[in-house]
């Protein structure tokens, strides 16, 4: 288990989100922090990244994989609604600290949005 600090940046046409200096865990493989109230664990694989946001009333879980698309669920808990969320994964580069992905959004089979979702760590020391 590391303590690390990590910095991202998601960008779409709609909105822009920085996020830096946030402290997380890595350990197997996937980074765990908490932000505005969100838990986020990231697994990451050889391939693909598993990204997986929750709180109280949602949770929404992403999964990415170059030039695939892939089908995941957003469930609003407090209505007990399962939306269908699929990523068109245009590019995925993962790195030894960092990675990068640009992908497109569909919820229940309409586009939402195109995003490019960029994050690097380094440990605290």
């Amino acid at each position: 288990m590391s303590k690390i600090i990590i910095n991202s940046n998601v960008f779409s046409k709609k909105e822009e989100e920085r996020l830096t200096s946030v402290l997380a865990i890595l350990k197997d493989g996937k980074i765990n922090y908490r932000n505005d109230g969100v838990n986020v664990i990231i697994t990451l694989l050889k391939d693909k990244i598993i990204l997986v946001r929750e709180n109280d009333s949602m949770v929404l879980t992403l999964e990415f994989e170059e030039n695939k698309t892939l089908t995941t669920k957003y469930l609003i808990k407090e209505l007990g609604i399962s939306i269908k969320v699929e990523t068109k994964t245009k590019r995925l580069l993962i790195n030894n600290n960092s990675f990068e992905i640009e992908y497109e959004l569909f919820m229940n089979g309409e586009f939402s949005d195109t995003f490019s979702y960029n994050l690097e760590w380094s440990e605290l020391k």
